[in-house]
């Protein structure tokens, strides 16, 4: 492993709180024999508000060794982790697998375990800084007490926490005191508060604000893995992953800095930046929409699943995994999701007459249901929608090797039922507006072996050619 891979590799599981006495060794001695190294280690630090303010409990960060640092930044996450353990539980029996591994970091002890809290009724909220005013999906809260809230409701004061969303249908909104709304979507996790000075940090998913006016010497800061943005009045969105941070910016402009190499720059409107350490920090214009798409499945974040590589049998697949609804708690479903965001790449708008196209496997003939999450030009989100006939969707047909397709036209799709009984705000109709992110169930009494091979979206006259080929 070289020095730079080493050093990358025992920052991030310090972070992540799985660097054991040996490796805090090793990176101590890094830290006093790299200055450079220190600034920047110490730079991440800074948006861990708790660890930054333990450092400033002490001399100045220059004086401190590299043991001292490190010693100091472990105190104050073990506090910090036995607060938020009984998250990981929770995810861990409802779920079955960990969305943000950075965040619920376990550890050997279990005496400060919270017990979880079913609703905010009764308990009290101190300082509310922002006010939940639409949400969809399986969500979880975590308060700044380690209170852990699975049924948050439409207009619920909070104080400050972490926001998770479990599912590639779900979505939250929340509004600041100032008027600046910030929403999530899709398998996203996102930690936030207002001292005085909005600071947040998105762990990884998909982000969209509209911040209001900030003070010049007070802006917004959201921090990822990978950057830092700061924010004085503006409306963009972002998208973060474990090893990289992308902006776009489609009012104002945002600073964006990469943590990597301090690099730093304006990014105006209609332009975006990534903060991929193998592409120069340069923002580029947003290119124009397309109006075809077609799904990658190589284990990215967003997606919703068990991923399984391409074999010589068979291409890579997503792997549904089983979801109880926390409004229906006696059902499973078993769910693949796919996100459409595209690093870089153009937006996906949906047309109408369009349709999409599933290709996957099944162990028997099931009903295959579909839907999709679409956002407006500038971000915001739009709505749900399924493309399954209104609930009256035929059985999908195998092959001797248990594959299907499935076809659903958009202008057989509808409002996404659970969205009509929340009567949060949703569009009428899906077309026009841009591809957020699709997903695919099935509801049976036992496991259907759903995997989700493809996900295409193409307009009418290409579907019409490539079946009249394949009937030729």
């Amino acid at each position: 492993m070289s020095d730079g891979s080493n050093q990358e590799y025992l920052i991030d599981r310090f972070l992540s709180g799985d660097l054991d006495d040996h490796g805090k060794e090793a990176l101590a001695l890094l830290l006093d024999n790299d200055p450079e190294m220190r600034r920047q280690f110490v730079d991440i630090l800074r948006w861990e508000s708790e660890i930054w303010s333990a450092l400033n409990d002490e001399t100045a960060v220059g004086t401190l060794t590299g043991d001292e640092i490190v010693r100091l930044a472990s105190a104050r996450k073990t506090t910090t982790n036995s607060k938020i353990l009984s998250t990981a539980v929770v995810v861990a029996v409802t779920v079955g697998f960990f969305i943000a591994v950075g965040l619920y970091q376990i550890l050997d002890r279990t005496d400060d375990i919270v017990p979880l809290q079913n609703d905010l009724q009764n308990q009290q909220v101190p300082s509310s800084v922002a006010r939940v005013t639409g949400l969809k999906g399986d969500l979880i809260w975590t308060g700044d007490r380690g209170q852990i809230v699975r049924n948050i409701k439409v207009g619920t004061e909070l104080a400050g926490g972490t926001i998770e969303g479990l599912a590639p249908d779900s979505w939250f909104e929340l509004r600041f005191n100032d008027g600046s709304t910030i929403m999530i979507s899709g398998s996203s996790l996102l930690t936030f508060g207002d001292d005085g000075q909005k600071v947040l940090r998105l762990r990884e998913g998909h982000l969209s604000a509209k911040v209001s006016p900030q003070p010049n010497d007070r802006p917004m800061v959201i921090s990822t893995r990978s950057a830092v943005l700061n924010v004085l009045g503006t409306q963009f969105n972002m998208e973060a992953d474990l090893t990289s941070t992308d902006l776009t910016v489609n009012e104002g402009a945002v600073r964006f800095k990469r943590f990597s190499d301090g690099e730093e720059v304006v990014v105006e409107a209609q332009y975006q930046v990534t903060s991929d350490q193998d592409k120069r920090l340069l923002p580029v214009r947003v290119p124009s929409s397309v109006f075809t798409w077609k799904s990658e499945l190589n284990g990215q974040v967003g997606n919703y699943g068990k991923w399984s590589p391409a074999r010589m049998d068979s291409p890579a697949a997503l792997k549904a995994i089983p979801l109880v609804p926390v409004e229906n708690p006696e059902v499973t479903l078993y769910l693949a999701g796919i996100s459409a965001n595209r690093s870089g790449g153009p937006p996906v708008v949906v047309m109408p007459d369009s349709r999409f196209v599933i290709r996957g496997r099944l162990k028997e003939e099931a009903r295959v249901y579909f839907g999709i999450r679409v956002k407006h030009p500038n971000g915001d989100h739009a709505g749900m929608f399924r493309g399954d006939l209104n609930m009256l969707q035929p059985l999908s047909k195998i092959d001797e090797t248990g594959r299907f397709e499935a076809v659903y036209s958009l202008s057989q799709f509808i409002i996404d039922p659970v969205v009509l009984e929340r009567q949060v705000e949703n569009a009428s109709s899906p077309d026009g507006l841009v591809l957020d992110g699709v997903w695919a169930f099935t509801h049976t009494m036992s496991p259907s072996g759903l995997e989700i091979f493809e996900v295409e979206l193409l307009p009418p006259d290409k579907l019409e050619e490539e079946h009249g080929e394949i009937a030729n």
